[in-house]
């Protein structure tokens, strides 16, 4: 059953200059409501009225946005104090202005909320700030920001995430049975280094992730909402309220876990509370490990982009990716065979046999294809050799286990050498000798002009 608080109506116009909702709520009706936040904010949901069949009568309805507003058009937060403080008309309405934004602000809204009587300079008092659908990409609401940071080059010594999360946004999010909800990282701003050129910050869309996984995502994040069962873990709701631009958010970091520690559920990322203030900037490092405290651990993450995993020196190893596949990691095994395609072995295409055989273990079919594909790969001789064509007649030959002959290559200071090249089908690798490793007769290889410069 629908349980909406109904609390005035709205006129929408659009105009040149932009798009406007003239609306009025009750005062009486707004006293009665709890504020939220740090600003003690109203959240009014405007939705559309299902059909307007008088002239000039109101566009729109207006309610207390409580969760249960599919249709809505446009959300507002409003600060009570100052709702309280304007002056009604006399029904006891207060007339507001919610008016589209050119530019979107800090905290992603895109209207600004008026008092829509003057004040004596001529202007109209600011009250609050709206977003409306175009926030939205398809199914998934925007719901905060993300700031990306990556450490080493491209991220070779890892990442993470800052996350700001909207407070009165946190209030719609859908959980599972365990009170967690699946948000999405989007990247939205390109990337700028830092003068140091020791990290990147790059600027993300965070967005509720529908069921149907967007390509776009490229992190998803699963926080602790709520204890729907009585369970006494932290919940980001505990967290401390921080305001950034005019929105009151939840502050979170999310960074790359002890890859020895992703667990069957193929979280490669940890959520924890970040209660960092710019103030610590400048504190000594143990004054700012006490001011922030033990931090709560809120949730857990899965990096989506193969590209962007944290691997470990252990994870780039057979072992490792034997690891992976017992997992059914396909995003971790795509890493590691892509990273290091030579350490894929016939071991870990017998594990994958049993695997499949065994109808009480999910894999996924595309960790199959990557590793069998590896392993095919590894099992024939190149097709280049320093971008220098082979055969198939010189490709049998490496496949036989004998020696090909290759003049004018190209060593890496520039000085040309002749090398019999022999391929070895256990690892994938090539050896180079000057000396011929077999009585047979080579097959020769001269290397273009063109390919004369590529270095071996």
């Amino acid at each position: 059953m629908n349980t909406k608080t109904y609390v005035g109506t709205s006129y929408k116009t659009e105009t040149e200059q932009g798009t406007f909702y003239n609306f009025s709520v009750k005062q009486e009706n707004i006293a009665n409501m709890q504020g939220i936040g740090k600003r003690s904010e109203i959240a009014l949901a405007i939705e559309p009225k299902r059909e307007v069949k008088v002239e000039n009568a109101p566009t729109h309805n207006v309610y207390a946005a409580d969760g249960t507003h599919t249709q809505r058009e446009l959300q507002v937060l409003i600060s009570k104090d100052a709702l309280m403080k304007a002056t009604p008309d006399s029904y006891g309405n207060i007339k507001l202005t919610a008016a589209s934004r050119k530019t979107k602000s800090p905290d992603l809204s895109n209207y600004s909320v008026f008092l829509s009587e003057k004040t004596e300079d001529g202007k109209r008092q600011f009250v609050g700030r709206g977003y409306d659908e175009s926030l939205k990409f398809g199914e998934t609401m925007v719901v905060g920001t993300a700031y990306k940071y990556e450490f080493g080059n491209n991220g070779e010594d890892g990442k993470s995430y800052n996350v700001n999360i909207d407070v009165e946004k946190a209030k719609f999010f859908s959980v599972d049975a365990y009170g967690n909800a699946k948000l999405g990282i989007v990247p939205y701003v390109e990337t700028t280094p830092k003068e140091d050129g020791s990290m990147i910050e790059q600027t993300r869309y965070l967005v509720t992730e529908p069921g149907e996984r967007r390509k776009d995502i490229e992190a998803t994040i699963s926080v602790h909402v709520s204890n729907p069962n009585g369970e006494k873990y932290p919940t980001i709701q505990q967290s401390t309220v921080h305001t950034v631009g005019n929105a009151d958010v939840f502050k979170l970091v999310v960074q790359d876990r002890n890859p020895q520690k992703i667990g069957k559920d193929c979280a490669d990322l940890v959520v924890f509370e970040n209660d960092y203030s710019p103030e610590m900037k400048d504190m000594p490092p143990e004054e700012r490990k006490a001011a922030l405290g033990e931090r709560n651990y809120v949730g857990r993450g899965w990096t989506n982009d193969p590209n962007k995993i944290h691997l470990s020196t252990d994870d780039l190893t057979a072992e490792g990716l034997s690891r992976a596949i017992e997992n059914n990691h396909t995003i971790k095994v795509i890493a590691i065979v892509h990273k290091q395609p030579q350490v894929v072995q016939e071991s870990h295409m017998q594990q994958i046999t049993s695997r499949i055989q065994d109808e009480t273990l999910k894999t996924s079919d595309t960790l199959i294809k990557v590793v069998q594909s590896a392993y095919e790969k590894k099992l024939a001789p190149p097709k280049k050799i320093a971008n220098m064509e082979l055969s198939q007649k010189q490709r049998d030959t490496l496949q036989k286990g004998k020696a090909i002959f290759a003049e004018g290559l190209t060593d890496k200071k520039g000085k040309e050498y002749n090398a019999y090249i022999t391929w070895n089908k256990n690892d994938g690798k090539l050896k180079f000798s000057p000396k011929n490793p077999n009585d047979d007769t080579v097959k020769e290889v001269t290397p273009t002009k063109k390919n004369k410069s590529a270095k071996l």
